[in-house]
């Protein structure tokens, strides 16, 4: 009885041992696919696109997509001591600590960015972004100042 009760208690602790496992990779990241080419990786708070390159750099806060177009937020500076340079090679005109936006045409596979917000409403209203997307969009930017 106590060889049993022995083998079941080494058991349930290789379970839980095993489960804690699995739980702690989920945690550790996740991945939202807008199409078969672009996903949002939450683990580096980045957009990547075909061949896992970075489309969209960390710092992504915020995005809102459908069918069509992904519409980005991003905060570079949250990654100027970064170990990763994502940011490099990417133009950012005001500055690291300030907002930018991204637009991911998902029907052509291209990528405008870093927007500064005037440069962003211009390149909605040329890429005839879904007015409904850009709304939902603009009021998460609202709820979500950073």
């Amino acid at each position: 009885m106590r060889k049993i009760s022995y083998f079941l208690a080494v058991a349930l602790g290789i379970f839980l041992l095993l489960s804690l496992i699995g739980v702690s990779q989920i945690w550790d990241g996740w991945t939202d696919e807008f199409s078969k080419n672009y996903e949002y990786a939450s683990e580096q708070s980045a957009v990547f696109g075909k061949g896992n390159l970075v489309d969209v750099p960390p710092y992504v806060d915020l995005y809102k997509a459908d069918k069509s177009f992904v519409l980005v937020r991003q905060n570079p500076h949250y990654y100027i001591d970064s170990m990763y340079d994502y940011n490099e090679g990417y133009e950012y005109k005001n500055g690291m600590h300030v907002n930018y936006f991204w637009i991911i045409n998902l029907k052509s596979d291209c990528v405008y960015g870093p927007l500064d917000f005037d440069e962003f409403n211009l390149q909605c209203k040329l890429q005839n972004v879904d007015i409904n997307l850009y709304r939902k969009f603009i009021e998460s930017c609202n709820e979500n100042k950073k």
